[in-house]
């Protein structure tokens, strides 16, 4: 029995040995497929997701070191506004393998999105909100989405949490740097200027936006000088046919300011809800009006004009025939194929900066993985999203070639463009217009103050943002007593029969033999403008006058009306005051008058002068 039995025992070890080893064979190539930045769950950490889903885009290190643009060349400079370098940070060890980067986003932002790019199964929480709203476009999509930390891989060692906003295009970018840096990463995608807030209130530790134009919510210095963690090309574009023709006989950026020269054809520009592009663009065309007018007021109020008759557009869309579209270059290659074709501007293409925007002091992991961004594995992500590197200075475009990047606004063109461009914020605008003798002919020929006056509230219905309204007084002395103006037309909306009112009433106006009873209109005006404040837009009080009070019925004096505005003021229903002097105006004492309302007061001697104050001074 003895001998039966010891075979018996060998043959149960030998099993229990094969079934040890089997198991160990399986976990360790269980392991293998599963380890971190290979499976599902690596691939959401590197913000990368299925390859059927986008283009396939090569390697600009393998194929053209100097590429920044698919299948476009760049030649890259010095950032002029970077700040000092990053500072330095402890060695940290490299992540699992070469970041692969990400490949090109969907040409539709969205404003609230899943931060990873492929499913993961880590729910999303909404940011949470412990402030204010900006004072700036308040946001029109759904809160931002928050991801929860993503862990470095297992071969990292996590040099800390950094807390990012960034855009939806971007995303991916700062995914591939954070696995590059080691760091944890909770990524919040908001496209729009609420990355200021959630910065400000310490929700994230940094904001990337896509443009200086956005990250001036912050203030424009602060905009201007923040340091470029990419570029985005701006450019023009059209269906084939157009584009073909535009090219073949020329086109820039400045003919956009001659409405003969695309007689037919329909602007459009990228939504502004989603992209710094039209506010971009609205400094690039403001720049080149002001060269044309020697005026810089005169500038913001054609460049208005021109942007009005633009209609905001997804950019994911293709160009419709007849269609002109102002957009990044990135969005116009889709996984459908080309949404159109590149148009050669003169003047060569802005790009959009994407700032890195912090309000406190660097840790060791938002160093890090700032330097990431700028290094290798940043080139590597941003040449497969579509991005250009910092600072790069001429792209070669397909089908038009080598093109020029133009240099960044300068803080007072940034300024002025914001106004043209914050179209969430309406304008109630009541036009209070003397027509007392002095603002009739002058006898040197120059057109009377009366008429430029006119022309401007003619010209104002087309710079005004969309839900504007504008309303018209006209005033003297005595005009109709006891009261010395009359109320030619209510605040009213400016729809195509709201418009033809207003610019009939102002043809009307004419001058009369009066005097001008201007403290007196001044300080009813500033009353009826502040009882007529509607949530959701700005009110404005435009007077046009020579400024000089000229009351024969007595009223009151310059002392007396500074203290009775300042007593109507009321900040929960602000007035901006803009006081509009024509010719030899007294304005020492229209000086008083707008400090009194912290207003402001210009000496203009045409229309689009005075649409460009009104629409700065608006802001």
């Amino acid at each position: 029995m003895g001998r039966h039995e010891q075979p018996k025992v060998h043959r149960g070890w030998v099993a229990a040995i094969v079934v040890v080893v089997a198991a160990a064979v399986i976990t360790a190539v269980a392991l293998l497929i599963i380890r971190p930045g290979s499976g599902t769950e690596g691939a959401a950490q590197r913000g990368t997701s299925d390859p059927s889903a986008a283009p396939v885009v090569s390697d600009p290190e393998e194929s053209d070191p100097g590429n920044s643009v698919p299948g476009a060349t760049g030649t890259t400079g010095t950032d002029a506004a970077s700040p000092p370098a990053v500072p330095s940070v402890p060695s940290v060890p490299s992540g699992s393998g070469t970041s692969t980067g990400a490949p090109a986003p969907s040409p539709t932002p969205t404003s609230s999105v899943s931060t990873s790019g492929s499913p993961s199964t880590a729910p999303s929480t909404t940011a949470p909100s412990t402030t204010a709203p900006s004072t700036t476009a308040p946001p029109t999509s759904e809160p931002p989405a928050t991801t929860p930390p993503a862990t470095p891989p297992a071969t990292c060692t996590s040099v800390g949490t950094v807390r990012i906003a960034t855009t939806t295009g971007f995303a991916p970018v700062v995914r591939a740097a954070a696995e590059d840096a080691c760091v944890d990463l909770a990524l919040t995608v908001v496209d729009t200027s609420d990355g200021a807030r959630l910065l400000r209130n310490g929700t994230v530790d940094a904001w990337i936006p896509d443009s200086r134009e956005r990250a001036a919510a912050l203030g424009v210095a602060a905009a201007t000088g923040a340091r470029s963690m990419a570029g985005s090309p701006v450019v023009l574009a059209a269906a084939p046919a157009l584009a073909s023709s535009l090219n073949s006989s020329g086109s820039s950026w400045a003919s956009l300011l001659d409405p003969a020269a695309h007689a037919g054809t329909t602007l459009q520009i990228q939504s502004p809800a989603t992209s710094g592009t039209a506010t971009d663009i609205a400094g690039r065309l403001t720049g080149l009006a002001t060269a044309d007018t020697g005026d810089g007021y005169s500038g913001v109020g054609v460049a208005s004009a021109v942007l009005k008759t633009a209609r905001p557009v997804d950019a994911g869309r293709v160009i419709p025939d007849g269609h002109l579209r102002v957009t990044e270059q990135r969005l116009l290659n889709s996984p459908r194929g080309p949404l159109g074709v590149v148009v050669k501007t003169a003047e060569g293409v802005p790009a959009l900066a994407y700032p890195w925007m912090n309000l406190r002091p660097s840790s060791p992991a938002t160093a890090a993985l700032q330097q990431s961004l700028l290094g290798a594995a940043g080139d590597k992500a941003r040449a497969a999203a579509g991005f250009t590197k910092p600072g790069t200075k001429e792209i070669d475009l397909p089908g038009v070639g080598r093109m020029a990047v133009l240099p960044p606004l300068d803080a007072v063109t940034l300024t002025n463009a914001r106004s043209l461009t914050d179209k969430a914020w309406p304008l109630d605008v009541l036009t209070v217009v003397d027509v007392s003798g002095s603002m009739g002919d002058k006898g040197d020929g120059t057109p009377t103050p009366l008429a430029t006056a006119r022309a401007a509230g003619e010209a104002l219905p087309a710079a005004l943002p969309v839900g504007s309204r504008m309303g018209l007084w006209i005033f003297g002395n005595q005009l109709d007593a006891p009261r010395d103006w009359i109320e030619r037309v209510p605040l009213t909306t400016l729809d195509p029969a709201g418009t033809a009112t207003l610019q009939d009433s102002l043809a009307r106006a004419e001058v009369l033999p009066t005097g001008t009873a201007f403290y007196n209109t001044l300080v009813d005006a500033y009353a009826a403008a502040r009882d007529s404040a509607r949530p959701g837009a700005r009110t404005v009080l435009a007077v046009m006058t020579d400024g000089r009070n000229e009351d024969v019925d007595g009223g009151q004096d310059l002392d007396g009306t500074v203290a009775a505005l300042q007593a109507a003021r009321d900040p929960e229903r602000p007035v901006t005051l803009v006081l509009l002097a024509f010719g030899d105006a007294d304005l020492d004492a229209l000086g008083r008058l707008a400090d009194a309302v912290d207003g402001t007061v210009m000496t203009v001697d045409s229309a689009d002068q005075i649409a460009g104050v009104l629409l700065t001074a608006a802001r």
